[in-house]
């Protein structure tokens, strides 16, 4: 608010502010959680002849949170068609605010049942270790591929996932990509609005911008996504960064924002500081 009182242009990234910015940048949480949804369905569908009775499980983050809370009802939305379709046995778990939480949230109901088939996460990286090393605990952790397998997937798409991925531990990543944000933002605002005397109106509606290179990123380069700037009810001008499921069939393409990361800015992976004990061979 102070910023925009002098004059300054605010571009928000994720979690939209209350009131209106200059530029807002996001991906759709609810339509990602309704992805993420569709992908455990389909990918249990290659290892099941039928989906009736087979426990699915999402443990979703604090719901004072605007993105975990979008996540969650995209979640609940498709998983309500999936299991009419499918008899598909779904629960919704609170998992937390923190890696901590979601970790006591997996050790309480994964331990208490030990038939599940799929577990679901509201964010990846070190949210995610905790319901991979409670099923490590429960004997549940087998590699991708062999029978006992139990599918896991999860949102965001952090450098821990792609290895996960590529080990075998994990089936796939819904992705939110955040290298995206900080550079869109940035390339919009120095199109537009640096310089402009309206911090509110600087940043047209319904046009592509022509300073983002979407090439860059795997929906522009891969999937052929060039999104224009809409105009959000609340927030102002908004880009909709388009997400997608990185896959074993796809993990190893440089364009995903966690490659983008390690290759191009020098970011580390630690896999989250994970230590399992998966079992079976590896993919």
């Amino acid at each position: 608010d102070d910023a925009l009182e002098s004059g300054i242009p605010v571009a928000v990234a994720d979690t939209p502010p209350a009131d209106r910015v200059t530029f807002e940048i996001s991906f759709d949480n609810y339509e990602a959680g309704r992805v993420m949804a569709r992908q455990a369905a389909d990918t249990l569908a290659q290892s099941y002849e039928s989906l009736e009775g087979v426990k699915v499980v999402h443990f979703h983050g604090f719901l004072g949170s605007y993105a975990w809370n979008q996540r969650m009802q995209g979640v609940l939305d498709e998983m309500e068609e999936i299991v009419a379709e499918t008899g598909l046995d779904f629960y919704n778990v609170e998992g937390g605010g923190s890696p901590e939480e979601f970790g006591q949230s997996a050790d309480e109901w994964i331990s208490q049942n030990r038939d599940v088939a799929c577990v679901l996460q509201a964010s990846s990286g070190g949210f995610f270790t905790g319901s991979m090393r409670a099923l490590n605990r429960e004997d549940l952790l087998w590699y991708r591929g062999e029978d006992n397998h139990v599918v896991a997937g999860a949102i965001d798409g952090y450098l821990s996932d792609v290895k996960w991925i590529e080990d075998g531990l994990i089936d796939f990543i819904t992705m939110q990509n955040a290298i995206s944000y900080g550079e869109i933002a940035v390339s919009v605002l120095d199109e537009y609005a640096i310089g402009s005397d309206d911090v509110y109106d600087a940043v047209p509606t319904g046009v592509v911008p022509e300073g983002v290179d979407v090439s860059r990123y795997y929906f522009g380069d891969v999937l052929g996504e060039e999104p224009s700037i809409e105009m959000h009810p609340t927030f102002g001008p908004s880009y909709t960064v388009p997400t997608y499921n990185m896959t074993p069939e796809n993990v190893d393409h440089p364009k995903h924002w966690a490659k983008i990361a390690q290759n191009d800015l020098g970011m580390e992976e630690a896999a989250a500081g994970l230590q399992v004990d998966p079992q079976g061979t590896p993919p």
